[in-house]
């Protein structure tokens, strides 16, 4: 499985200090996303234009690039094809080449995440699987959940829910807790902001509170331009109301820091004039209001 990031000492992924495992591929495409580097399923080579040092070794080593090289910026013509070669990256010195996505087996993925075992016990934490979305990649994780699971390793997935119900289903008795993502209720709304229906992922939350709804956290994201406003956020605690029995739901307020991603993956960014959302603005603070107004457990 391709894994963009091993992420130790996690406070906001999960209870506890916890080891977030980034897995590539994704069944949305969120037009905010945090994560673009996760979307793609494949491998993929990003160019970091602070770090060029202009040495010209990508050029004198692709051919490709030798014949597509911007010599006024020094910015090497890279595509998702180059992938197939990853030459430029292997002779770039500084790192201004970068490969996206590592290949990790079952059983080197299980070794990187039972070294933090101390820190999850002493803490309450354990391992966070996230991504792109990590259900799509459960006959690869059910290994190392089963694993962890005999270690006595707390196992949380972060999921937008876009995938069949049977990738929950595999998975459900190694799961303490689940981070669901609703982004909104409007289903065209949420084609225009995340590239797909919600009506699976809808139906999916219900199953899994039928399931197991004492695992449910409820992530709701607050997008500018997008849900950010009474109406959508309303709609959100109305739908919610009828699962009183959810751990807790959590605003996720937009913040800017993936804008350099954008950048360096040559990639529409339709947020970039926008600036970090304040968790305590008083747009927050009225959106936890409504919540409490409905009864719902808001964090």
């Amino acid at each position: 499985m391709l894994i963009t990031n091993i992420q130790r000492f996690s406070l906001h992924d999960g209870e506890g200090i916890r080891t977030v495992a980034f897995l590539k591929g994704c069944t949305l495409k969120c037009r905010w996303c945090h994560n673009p580097e996760t979307i793609n399923k494949n491998r993929q080579i990003i160019f970091h234009k602070s770090k060029c040092i202009s040495c010209m070794m990508c050029r004198k080593t692709c051919e490709r690039i030798n014949k597509k090289f911007n010599i006024l910026n020094n910015i090497p013509d890279i595509c998702e094809n180059c992938a197939n070669c990853l030459k430029c990256a292997e002779v770039c010195p500084s790192g201004a080449i970068e490969i996206i996505g590592r290949e990790y087996s079952s059983e080197d993925l299980y070794d990187a995440l039972i070294r933090d075992r101390e820190f999850y016990a002493e803490s309450g934490g354990g391992v966070t699987f996230s991504g792109g979305e990590p259900l799509l990649r459960t006959s690869e994780l059910i290994p190392v959940m089963k694993k962890l699971s005999e270690e006595k390793i707390s196992i949380d997935i972060e999921t937008a829910g876009n995938v069949r119900w049977g990738n929950f289903e595999i998975v459900l008795p190694y799961i303490d807790k689940f981070l669901f993502d609703i982004k909104c209720i409007d289903e065209n709304l949420h084609k225009y902001g995340a590239g797909s229906l919600n009506k699976q992922i809808l139906e999916n939350f219900n199953k899994l509170y039928n399931t197991s709804r004492n695992s449910l956290i409820v992530r709701i994201p607050v997008i500018p331009g997008f849900n950010a406003d009474e109406k959508n956020i309303e709609d959100i605690a109305l739908f919610l109301k009828d699962y009183p029995q959810i751990k807790y739901a959590e605003f996720m307020p937009f913040h800017a820091t993936a804008s350099h991603k954008y950048e360096d993956m040559n990639l529409k960014n339709d947020f970039e004039d926008y600036k970090n959302m304040d968790a305590n603005s008083e747009l927050i603070k009225r959106f936890r209001e409504l919540f409490k107004a409905h009864n719902i457990n808001i964090k």
